[in-house]
């Protein structure tokens, strides 16, 4: 996190914590579904989508809502160690981080400031699994 001038600071990285995980699966593709909450922001959930088809990794912010959905893209070998790592590891916390192309402003408390509805390329991501 960077400090800004004044009482709000950037927030470079998203850090979600996993709450549920569900696999749509159909002729033409699977998708994974993770409904998780927030690590380092106050208030609000996320939405996640993971897929293997090629698409542009973003996560959308809604101003008017304390949601935000996000898609990733990753490849086929990828898809499948998340699902088993994923599944291995039922009990334990998992988090994911999303690295962003551009800060997000919160305050000290935690609470992000979003004017308007925003799109924010996510350029890279993390995944935690505990082990043992």
């Amino acid at each position: 996190m960077k400090k800004s001038t004044n009482n709000w600071e950037v927030l470079e990285n998203i850090v979600l914590n996993v709450n549920s995980i569900s696999l749509d699966y159909t002729k033409n593709e699977e998708v994974l579904n993770f409904n998780c909450s927030f690590d380092n922001i106050a208030k609000g959930r996320c939405k996640l989508l993971i897929e293997y088809k090629k698409k542009k990794n973003e996560i959308f912010i809604f101003s008017d809502k304390a949601i935000m959905e996000a898609n990733l893209s990753v490849s086929k070998e990828i898809f499948s160690k998340l699902i088993y790592y994923f599944n291995s590891s039922l009990n334990r916390k998992k988090q994911i981080k999303l690295i962003l192309s551009e800060g997000l402003l919160i305050n000290k408390d935690g609470y992000l400031y979003i004017k308007e509805n925003q799109k924010v390329l996510i350029l890279d991501y993390k995944f935690s699994f505990p082990l043992g």
